[in-house]
């Protein structure tokens, strides 16, 4: 009983200090609609945008989640599709060619790829470096097994077979079936393929901003500061259908809102709390840096001889067709400083005089060719 390595019980423990907490009088949402214009652009492309001027609430932004009402449905058909058919794992973020973060009127992060979409790097983050806390509610429905919808072959049998040869088929056949079968797939079409209205089916999603935005990792609360989140809708239903005959199934967005926990604090932990604001508040946190910056927008429209104007944290870039037949003949750098041209570049210094920076002395008429390999040596060289 007087060993030093004794530990009582805590049942046990009969004399322990109650400890209670009043922290908080009251948690609550409050519920931000699409920005007046922006709304109708949900479902045909374009900008969609959440302003949140909650000056005097307490916001906690780490935990706030999109709520997507949807229905689906069979373009071509004018029906509802076959159940081989629903939307893809997290299918929520691969709705959107870009997603921007802005806090105060400043942009704090912007996901966006060139090739792909943000839906990728959020699953890419929840696949691999976040703990699995995500539920079907929130989209995160991942295929299992080899990830295919199980079509099985219709197997025929003489009809002089034998019991044994019935039995070998039939034998075979469930051990197929049994380790093809995609629960994933499955739970994603039980959840998503129900009847509606009007022969529509769907369901809703409500999708975390947490952990595709870095700031998010700052799990506090916020007061006085605006934020604004812009949503750039791509209609790719191409992309975010599985199954059979997914290049006809349509998504339909009937509805969108974001929800942001409020917190009222009590009045001793309001009143402590304004009491020690009298320095600015650090918060260091883990940018999403995503590989297409505007470096590699630069090289994408040189390469495909596309011009097209770049707007880039706030700062337009012209990349006209003088400019393109200039340098297409040109090799991308292989010591190319993706950070610094990109800081430049946002500066008042001008566009042009970073060219020589992105590219290297002119080369043969076929060296474009070898564009791809260059801009992958230097990414590859960055992140070393």
């Amino acid at each position: 009983m007087a060993s030093k390595n004794y530990r009582l019980d805590p049942i046990f423990q009969l004399y322990d200090p109650i400890q209670y907490s009043f922290n908080k009088k009251k948690e609550d949402y409050v519920i931000i609609s699409p920005s007046v214009g922006t709304k109708t652009q949900i479902n045909d492309g374009g900008r969609v945008t959440f302003e949140i001027n909650l000056l005097s609430n307490w916001l906690l932004l780490s935990d706030a989640h999109f709520r997507c009402d949807f229905k689906i449905k069979d373009a071509t058909q004018n029906r509802i599709p076959q159940t081989n058919t629903t939307l893809e794992n997290n299918f929520f973020p691969s709705l959107f060619s870009e997603m921007v973060l802005e806090a105060g009127s400043n942009p704090i992060e912007t996901i966006e790829t060139i090739e792909t979409h943000p839906g990728e790097f959020d699953t890419m983050l929840k696949t691999v470096l976040y703990p699995k806390i995500y539920d079907s509610v929130s989209g995160w429905i991942p295929d299992v097994g080899d990830g295919e919808v199980l079509k099985e072959p219709v197997r025929t049998v003489a009809n002089d077979a034998d019991l044994a040869r019935i039995r070998v088929v039939a034998r075979n056949t469930l051990e197929r079936v049994s380790r093809g079968v995609n629960h994933g797939f499955e739970k994603r079409a039980l959840q998503y393929n129900n009847v509606v209205e009007n022969n529509r089916w769907g369901n809703y999603v409500n999708w975390k901003l947490y952990p595709l935005f870095g700031l998010l990792e700052h799990r506090k609360v916020s007061i006085g500061l605006p934020y604004k989140i812009h949503l750039q809708r791509e209609i790719n239903d191409n992309k975010i259908f599985f199954g059979e005959n997914n290049s006809d199934a349509k998504l339909e967005i009937t509805n969108i809102q974001l929800y942001i926990p409020v917190i009222t604090p009590s009045v001793e932990v309001e009143t402590r709390i304004f009491n020690s604001l009298t320095k600015d508040i650090e918060i260091a946190f883990l940018r999403r840096n995503t590989v297409e910056t505007l470096v590699m927008k630069i090289i994408e429209a040189m390469e495909t001889n596309s011009p097209t104007l770049i707007t880039y944290n706030g700062k337009k870039v012209h990349i006209t067709q003088k400019i393109i037949d200039k340098y297409k003949h040109c090799k991308v750098r292989d010591d190319i400083d993706l950070e610094r041209i990109d800081q430049n570049l946002t500066k008042k210094v001008g566009f042009l005089p970073f060219l020589p920076l992105i590219f290297a002395g002119l080369a043969a008429a076929g060296a474009t060719a070898g564009g791809a390999a260059g801009i992958a040596k230097a990414v590859n060289d960055k992140k070393a």
